[in-house]
């Protein structure tokens, strides 16, 4: 693999001076596990104790080494290698930075190098939870590694583990520093991540570092001062669309952000303009680490709704290939929510989570992929409402925070405490299976043979891969 370097506004080749484009798939549920990809419900720590608990310790270690055994294998790479690709994102929670769980990132990066793939180590589960999300495995919805100054020191002292073990590795095209940080003002992030570079770089002065803005990746200003400090850097955002998640029909009508909006090819030209100016006023590289969609219907057999936020998707795509951008589509495979690759739903695996899936999607519990309100969420609501007519009555000049109010609490209620609450059922699932048994099931649950291709959304990356327009 040729090293790879920043110049003239362009990631190239660094002996040839060659323009390449990073391009392809995020990894998630292997070394990051999420609900909606790996069936749980609320975040990561609390699935595990919850294995832990309900089917003992020999089981839930079974459970998730068959995870990290089977998830995410050779046969996994070749085949986004068929797709294309250049490179994939491979996101990790902090625990993988520690001893012998470094062994599967170096897995990834072994098999990439016989693919042809880049590699970019994307943390994305800090210690103290850099964003309130579940992905960053938070059960709160509290981000103290902005509060937390310990925190931020295991950090920089578990980059500089990874700096010194991939220094000399050109098929790691860059280390994602930080996944999607959210703190409550840009310069705490930006004076972190200026400490952070400094520590990178007492080891490893080659790889490009990628920096994602403050609030999940989309917001940059005052991070151009990283670049008097450094100029190997690639920053990063995020550009989830409400046509790739909440739409029915391309081109058609659609409420965003509260008014009734036209979608068409245009308008997703606009909002990628929109979201990543601030890289093209300084002709910087743009890498987009995060993209895609969310499909209702079964791989085999898509809806029209499916469709149209395919065709969006595709749409979005070629604007990215026009403006020379790099990107990773999120996620490469999953239960059936987004991803290329699908778990059988017939498998042994599928067929266990099933029951557990239904109330899942009732409740509405999976933040991500809640589109429609669930009773808990609607309670909540009448809840917020009853509070605001009361203060109303007796303070009429008061601007009361509905919406706000109404995020944080379906976010430590909903998303938090009653998703977490669920994970027991989760593992009930698989009560009464042995170790070896449920080794097995998870192994024919995740392995690549034992998934299905969305075949609709193949097709699109293979064209947006191989055809730059």
């Amino acid at each position: 693999m040729d090293w790879l370097g920043v110049r003239g506004g362009q990631i190239v080749n660094v002996d040839d001076g060659k323009a390449v484009y990073l391009r392809g798939l995020a990894i998630g549920g292997w070394l990051n596990t999420e609900n909606f990809i790996n069936g749980y419900s609320g975040n990561e720590s609390s699935w595990l104790k919850a294995l832990r608990e309900e089917l003992g310790q020999d089981v839930a270690e079974a459970f998730t080494q068959a995870i990290r055994d089977h998830f995410f294998t050779e046969e996994d790479v070749a085949y986004i290698r068929s797709l294309g690709a250049t490179a994939i994102r491979l996101p990790f929670h902090w625990r993988y930075t520690l001893g012998e769980n470094l062994s599967y990132i170096d897995r990834a990066i072994a098999w990439a190098k016989q693919q042809g793939l880049y590699v970019i180590l994307d943390f994305h589960a800090a210690p103290g939870w850099q964003n309130p999300g579940w992905h960053s495995d938070n059960p709160y919805g509290v981000a103290l590694f902005w509060h937390e100054p310990h925190y931020q020191e295991q950090l920089i002292i578990m980059w500089q583990v990874l700096a010194d073990r991939y220094r000399d590795e050109p098929t790691v095209a860059g280390y994602d520093l930080l996944n999607e940080p959210y703190a409550p003002e840009n310069e705490t992030v930006v004076a972190f991540f200026g400490r952070l570079i400094s520590a990178v770089r007492e080891v490893d002065r080659r790889h490009i570092l990628f920096i994602e803005g403050n609030r999940y990746a989309q917001d940059f200003a005052g991070f151009e001062r990283l670049l008097e400090q450094d100029d190997q850097i690639v920053f990063s955002s995020h550009n989830y669309m409400a046509p790739t998640h909440l739409g029915g029909r391309f081109p058609g009508w659609l409420e965003v952000e509260g008014r009734r909006t036209w979608i068409d090819p245009a308008w997703v030209e606009s909002y990628y303009l929109e979201r990543n100016r601030w890289f093209l006023e300084r002709n910087l590289p743009c890498y987009v680490g995060e993209f895609g969609a969310l499909y209702d219907a079964p791989y085999e057999t898509p809806s029209l709704g499916d469709l149209a936020r395919l065709a969006a998707l595709d749409v979005q795509m070629s604007v990215f290939n026009r403006y020379g951008t790099h990107w990773t589509l999120w996620t490469y495979k999953d239960l059936g929510t987004q991803g290329v690759r699908v778990l059988d739903p017939s498998s042994r695996y599928s067929r266990y989570l099933a029951p557990f899936l239904t109330i899942k999607r009732r409740l509405g519990v999976d933040e991500w992929t809640a589109r429609s309100k669930g009773p808990v969420a609607n309670g909540i609501r009448n809840l917020i409402m009853q509070i605001e007519a009361e203060i109303i009555e007796h303070f009429r000049d008061y601007a009361f925070p509905t919406r706000s109010l109404e995020e944080v609490l379906l976010l430590s209620t909903l998303y938090g405490h009653v998703a977490n609450a669920l994970n027991p059922y989760f593992a009930r699932a698989f009560a009464g299976l042995s170790a070896a048994e449920v080794y097995e099931v998870v192994k024919e649950g995740v392995r690549f043979e034992h998934t299905k291709e969305r075949r609709v959304l193949a097709e699109v990356l293979r064209k947006r891969l191989t055809n730059l327009s």
